[in-house]
């Protein structure tokens, strides 16, 4: 196996950081440069709606962050789908209920690592269909893995799914589906959904919780897979 759990979680945890650190050192930039072009303002302000079409550095900022909060979501999710899937082609016994075409076969050439592989890759994909909640809640249920999220880590984890999907559905403008969802009065439709810094740190520090005790519990589950990674 070329993945294991401790390589998994090291990728995520390195890019997480990597990404973190890049974001300090843009933010520490154009505080520096605080007269640059970024603050030159694109139009002029609508006295009659107090509005102002953004300037090149808020259109910035909004880029930034909702790249931002995409990557940190979508390397999550691919640690947890990395997981799956190494579980399922180290024990394809797993997928026993799982149908394999003949289709399939032919397409891979008679391969059976490859058709096994392809195959967990579907179940794995599978897994993370529903709400990301839900699914961690069910892979915890199939795979009898032992590890404790609370009701309010689900809450925030399903909060920051609900963000994700809003920055990469609406460009981040917040919808009448996205209020009812989060159940919050503050927020307002048509409006660009800004988050304070230290809301957004504090999903990090969410992802990283959820992601270290789903780690050790495979480990746990599946020492075989476990690689130790300097």
């Amino acid at each position: 196996m070329s993945d294991s759990f401790s390589e998994c979680y090291k990728t995520l945890m390195t890019n997480i950081m990597m990404y973190t650190f890049m974001d300090t050192i843009t933010n520490t930039a154009i505080k520096k440069n605080n007269k640059s072009l970024f603050f030159v303002p694109s139009g002029e302000v609508s006295i009659d709606s107090a509005y102002h079409p953004p300037n090149t550095l808020e259109k910035f900022l909004e880029f930034q962050f909702s790249n931002f909060v995409q990557f940190l979501y979508n390397e999550f999710e691919n640690y947890i789908y990395n997981c799956i899937k190494a579980i399922l082609i180290s024990s394809p016994g797993i997928m026993t209920e799982k149908q394999i075409s003949i289709g399939d076969i032919i397409k891979y050439d008679y391969d059976t690592g490859r058709v096994i592989e392809f195959k967990a890759e579907k179940v794995a994909e599978e897994y993370l269909r529903p709400a990301i909640e839900k699914a961690i809640e069910k892979i915890g249920k199939d795979f009898k893995l032992r590890y404790k999220i609370t009701e309010e880590e689900l809450q925030k984890l399903n909060r920051f799914s609900e963000i994700r999907n809003l920055y990469t559905h609406r460009r981040g403008i917040i919808d009448k589906k996205f209020i009812a969802n989060m159940g919050e009065e503050k927020y307002k439709e048509g409006i660009f959904l800004e988050l304070e810094s230290i809301e957004f740190y504090e999903y990090i520090k969410l992802i990283n919780i959820i992601s270290t005790r789903f780690d050790i519990a495979l480990r746990i589950k599946y020492p075989n897979l476990v690689v130790n990674v300097p």
